[in-house]
């Protein structure tokens, strides 16, 4: 089996939220920073990006993919063009595309959890599960608190048909953000699927009790009706 391994389904009390914030002590500061000069080369890309920004946002993302693709004949070796090109790319539904694209991208930033988020992302939209699930496993061991990785990694493993581990992983994402209600719900549907009644009562009750979950008037006696 990939990824999370499991000793078994938890309810989503049993394990306390516990935060911590850390930082340097309140007398260090930080040394001055000197900003380099932009090159010639580093304006055009950065007028290129900004432009490919406007389209996408405007819902234009062949526009925006046009753009980007200028950048990158200035930079080709720029993270962050590939990283906004892949993007627009997934929104066109280019997908075969977009993983060449964000493989680039890990390439170029191995070390950084939002290139393999990204692939996974990209894999998960090519129904390619199994990839999508190891990208985001080295996602989550860069960056272990990412509640958003964590989601999409829960849908990689129900899309592969791993349901106890969907639901563990929508269950981290819960306890790292107790406010995404899309994560409860999501983790109610699978305790639902794997005929844990019980779990997906206490779920579906926690997103009812919720100030604002944001459903509308026919989701709630759906949710009901579960109980």
């Amino acid at each position: 089996m990939i990824g999370i391994r499991t000793t078994g389904v938890l309810l989503l009390g049993a394990l306390p939220l516990v935060l911590a914030a850390c930082g340097p002590p309140a007398t260090q500061t930080a040394p001055p920073t000197v900003e380099p000069a932009s090159s010639p080369e580093d304006d055009m890309v950065n007028k290129y990006l900004s432009t490919g920004d406007q389209f996408r946002n405007s819902g234009l993302p062949e526009k925006a993919i046009e753009q980007y693709e200028k950048a990158l004949e200035v930079d080709p070796e720029n993270p962050a063009v590939y990283q906004r090109l892949g993007y627009a790319l997934v929104e066109s539904e280019d997908y075969e595309r977009a993983v060449r694209t964000y493989r680039r991208y890990v390439e170029l930033r191995p070390k950084d959890c939002q290139s393999h988020a990204s692939l996974g992302f990209a894999y998960l939209k090519q129904q390619l599960t199994d990839q999508a699930i190891r990208s985001y496993e080295k996602a989550l061991e860069l960056c272990p608190d990412d509640p958003n990785a964590y989601i999409n990694m829960g849908k990689a493993y129900r899309e592969a048909g791993y349901l106890v581990e969907g639901a563990e992983a929508f269950r981290r994402a819960i306890e790292l953000n107790p406010d995404d209600i899309g994560a409860y719900e999501s983790l109610g549907r699978l305790y639902w699927d794997l005929k844990l009644y019980p779990e997906s009562i206490t779920i579906y009750e926690a997103i009812l009790a919720h100030p604002n979950p944001g459903k509308d008037g026919h989701w709630v006696p759906w949710a009901r009706g579960r109980r």
